[in-house]
């Protein structure tokens, strides 16, 4: 088995998401149904470095390393009002950061096709932010760590030399992660963030 450093690969890149949420919080015989919008905007650093001969008959194993940040930002209101008639809501911005580390394996499958098995681990990290609700209250949000493993296949298949069609599916598993906050440096319930995910994917690499 060579293991001597193969074709490398570095790139920066450039990201943008957003996404909406809803909350649902029973308080007695009331019902507080609440509404997030979150946007964020990073860059990032990717490396990949394959081991052993590249295009050999058996494959060959390849390491991968990413780390990103940015800033995102969080707008959140709800129907829970003061004596006032005052709707709660707010709006925070916070950096994040993180890395993920993959090692893999992949086999040649005639001349064309290829199956990847891999590994990932994956960390993240969201500062916190202390914002003031629309009703006055101090809301103060810690920082949260996700900690994350993802092991799973892809299978390529080669249309020509550049176009490689795929399928794939992987599990992760979330290890560990908490959104704690305070109000008045009271601690609100905090969400837990473990549990596992099944991912699919098709698409086309060009």
């Amino acid at each position: 088995m060579d293991l001597s450093p193969g074709p490398t690969v570095v790139a920066v890149f450039f990201e943008y998401g957003n996404g909406t949420g809803d909350t649902f919080n029973a308080f007695s015989d009331v019902t507080v149904h609440g509404h997030s919008k979150l946007d964020l905007v990073g860059v990032g650093m990717l490396g990949r470095m394959s081991f052993c001969n590249f295009g050999s008959d058996s494959g060959h194993f390849y390491t991968e390393g990413r780390f990103r940040g940015g800033m995102v930002h969080n707008k959140f209101d709800s129907d829970l009002r003061d004596a006032f008639g005052t709707a709660a809501g707010y709006n925070a911005s916070s950096t994040y950061y993180g890395l993920h580390l993959t090692g893999g394996r992949i086999w040649n499958i005639g001349s064309s096709s290829s199956f990847d098995l891999y590994g990932r681990y994956s960390w993240a990290h969201l500062q916190g932010d202390s914002v003031t609700l629309t009703t006055g209250e101090p809301l103060v949000f810690d920082v949260v760590n996700s900690h994350r493993l993802r092991f799973g296949g892809r299978f390529g298949l080669g249309v020509s030399r550049y176009v490689i069609p795929y399928l794939g599916a992987a599990w992760e598993q979330e290890l560990d992660g908490k959104a704690r906050s305070t109000v008045y440096g009271y601690a609100t319930n905090a969400p837990s963030l473990q549990g596992g995910t099944g991912i699919g994917e098709l698409g086309v690499s060009y």
